[in-house]
């Protein structure tokens, strides 16, 4: 007799193993199986979170965890087998029967029943991740890998053989009898004439994964397998419609995009589109094209330094967005002709928040979900776009009232506030709107106004000699701000903006610096009916929300969180006090505000009430990237007089020269008089921050040509 453990000793050393924890939910009225690792949560769809299974059983004796499961994401294959997972759900064990004989046992409520099979991987590719119904329970799901999934596995066996081989075509039959899901064939898809000929992938030279991603087996982070996949084909002198014409044509490429859509073939064509389109700007061949005046003939090409990696977007930010949030980004990406992840993700959040208004708080006191954030970078680099589209989208729903130019007055704002309680500012040119917002009092009523509303529950009334001028009260007035700059906002901010709280009411999200190429051919602004019905449910679900009070006072929707969530907030507020106490540590003083925004802004988009620890880290993730960034700016950048404002324009241009510019050259950057240059000079040469030193050309020993450089380190 086979023990359980002999059973699947055989799968013991596969790095797919993941310790989980048992989560309950009101919403399903049962314990869900999430996977964490006692300190943070862990994710089906990243193989640098799996372990082998004596680790994660380590791991899993942690106080609070429950066990351990294994990941089928993406197939688990053994040569030409693949492993089916069986999970069969409130079993009446005296009706219940397999075709087959292999290894079965118990689920965690004991009101279930686990089974594994092997089964010909030719077989396997025909089919998806399935829900049946079967004889002798509620229901089955199939686990092919075809989605992020796990099974939780208990060695309480019911029968204790091995796990069986099943090659018959009686067997295999009956199990498609079962009703399973058939994967998508690619040849289904219909594409455009305009697309070019699949590539001859034996001519590139494919590394082991990458043959294996394209036959569909192995075990690998498909993803970044595929990236590089991609490159190789784009540098080896594959057009991009020959690239995409391949990834169409071969099953396994198409099929790993059609998972990523839900087996919606258009949704994966501009996935695939995306993902040629990043791979192009990782790409030698889209480095150069780049570089004005390249020559491919040329040996030596500069390729621009990446920007450090604190001030690079996490990309998993994007890819891993929960529910309407990640509808809308990728929405958002994929119809832009210069598709920014940061940007469609940033936008996205604003969006979800318009749609939830006024209708959901989160935490003790309510708090309002509204968010203020500027988009940050040069023209043309498709910040506007992203706005643009995000109206496109919203103009389709029934929100699109909430959507309000930039308001003229403070009685502007108020008459907006009082017809539409929910409004969303877009802000174009917000460095010259920056600027009003300084002084004790915060600049103008208008930005008073504006800055007030951030947080408050009630705008006062306000009374004037002339009766027809008074201002009337706004309850609980919901303003979001969405704005764009170019970097020259960095020389707008002063240090009272960081001394009064108005820099840190603000999420500024900056392209980095050499931020990559990026444009799309042929964007796809096309909102199906499916979007929209589900944006518009969403939008009313939280009016009706509000008219039925669902909670005591009647604010509708409120985000709870979870005790991991909760010592987490604890943790990170000790944190941001430690950080406020350094140079421009301002910054930090609303740092866990807008990451609980940020995390009840998720968390409400996914249709929960309930923040998971994997929300809250994806919120702090962001909203340090943002920090990270503008600290970095305003460290380099900003200045309270024209002086000071000099001196660091040059010292930045230096660092962007390799710390060497000719004087010449300084002068025509920086637009200042020789005086002027003099004082900037001779101040920073007793800071002992730059030298300035003369060199004789040989060729024309009449000529001298000066120098400035930053001061070595010593």
């Amino acid at each position: 007799m086979t023990t359980a453990i002999e059973a699947l000793s055989e799968l013991f050393e596969l790095n797919r193993w993941v310790p989980y924890k048992l989560v309950w939910s009101d919403k399903r009225e049962k314990f869900d199986k999430v996977p964490y690792s006692g300190q943070h949560g862990l994710s089906t769809k990243n193989p640098a979170h799996w372990e082998t299974y004596h680790t994660a059983v380590e791991m899993a004796k942690t106080p609070g965890l429950s066990g351990v499961g294994l990941v089928f994401t993406g197939g688990i294959q053994d040569g030409d087998w693949q492993l089916i997972g069986l999970d069969f759900d409130d079993v009446a064990f005296e009706d219940f029967k397999l075709p087959f004989d292999t290894y079965t046992e118990l689920s965690p409520s004991n009101t279930g029943v686990r089974a594994f099979v092997w089964v010909p991987t030719h077989w396997a590719a025909k089919f998806k991740d399935s829900n049946v119904p079967f004889v002798g329970c509620h229901h089955a799901e199939i686990y092919f890998g075809t989605t992020p999934r796990f099974l939780t596995v208990t060695f309480n066996a019911i029968e204790e053989r091995a796990i069986a081989r099943v090659k018959t075509t009686e067997l295999l039959g009956k199990m498609e009898r079962w009703g399973l899901n058939k994967a998508v064939e690619p040849q289904k898809l219909l594409l455009p004439e305009a697309i070019g000929t699949a590539v001859d992938l034996s001519s590139f030279g494919l590394s082991v994964e990458q043959n294996q991603l394209c036959k569909g087996t192995g075990q690998m982070d498909r993803s970044a397998v595929l990236h590089g996949l991609l490159i190789k084909l784009i540098d080896g002198g594959a057009p991009m419609d020959d690239v995409l014409a391949t990834v169409v044509n071969t099953p396994a490429l198409w099929q790993y995009c059609m998972s990523h859509r839900h087996d919606a073939p258009e949704r994966a064509l501009q996935f695939a589109r995306e993902e040629i389109s990043r791979a192009y700007a990782k790409s030698f061949t889209g480095m150069r094209a780049g570089l004005v005046g390249f020559n491919s003939d040329w040996k030596d090409v500069v390729i621009p330094e990446p920007a450090h990696p604190d001030l690079v977007f996490p990309q998993e930010l994007y890819d891993d967005a929960p529910g309407l949030v990640g509808e809308i980004a990728r929405w958002i990406y994929g119809a832009s002709y210069t598709p920014r992840c940061e940007f469609a993700y940033a936008c996205a959040l604003s969006m979800t928040a318009a749609l939830v208004g006024p209708y959901c708080t989160h935490g003790s006191r309510n708090g309002k979900l509204n968010m203020y954030i500027v988009l940050i970078g040069e023209t043309g680099t498709g910040k506007n776009e992203a706005f643009d589209t995000m109206g496109m989208l919203l103009n389709a729903t029934d929100a699109k009232d909430c959507i309000q130019d930039f308001p003229a007055s403070e009685a502007g704002l108020r008459r907006q506030l009082n017809v539409t309680p929910n409004i969303l500012i877009r802000m174009d040119e917000m460095s010259h709107k920056l600027e009003s917002m300084q002084g004790g009092g915060n600049g103008s009523g208008l930005s008073r106004a504006l800055l007030e509303a951030y947080n408050s529950v009630r705008m006062p009334a306000k009374a004037y000699s002339d009766s027809a001028k008074s201002l009337p009260a706004v309850e609980n007035p919901f303003v979001q701000i969405i704005g764009g700059a170019t970097d020259k906002i960095w020389d707008v901010v002063k240090s009272n903006h960081l001394e009064d709280g108005t820099l840190n009411r603000f999420v500024f999200v900056s392209l980095p610096p050499n931020a990559e190429y990026s444009f799309c051919l042929e964007p796809n602004g096309k909102i199906t009916k499916e979007l929209k019905d589900k944006l518009n449910a969403f939008f009313r679900h939280g009016r009706q929300c509000d008219l039925i009070g669902y909670t005591p006072d009647g604010y509708g929707r409120k985000i709870q969180y979870s005790p991991e969530v909760k010592a987490a907030i604890q943790a990170l507020g000790r944190s941001a006090w430690e950080l406020q106490q350094q140079e421009h540590g301002s910054l930090y003083t609303r740092f866990v505000l807008n990451t609980l925004k940020i995390m009840s802004i998720l968390v409400a988009g996914d249709g929960r009430e309930e923040a998971t620890l994997t929300d809250f880290e994806q919120a702090q993730k962001f909203m340090r990237w943002s920090i990270s960034n503008t600290y970095h700016k305003i460290g380099a950048r900003m200045a309270d007089t024209s002086f000071e404002k000099q001196t660091k324009r040059l010292l930045g241009l230096l660092n962007a020269n390799g710390g060497k510019l000719r004087m010449r050259d300084a002068y025509r950057q920086l637009h200042i008089s020789r005086r002027d240059m003099t004082e900037v000079i001779g101040t920073l040469q007793l800071s002992a921050e730059v030298v300035v030193y003369e060199e004789e050309n040989n060729d024309k020993a009449s000529k001298i040509t000066e120098w400035v450089c930053l001061a070595p380190e010593e």
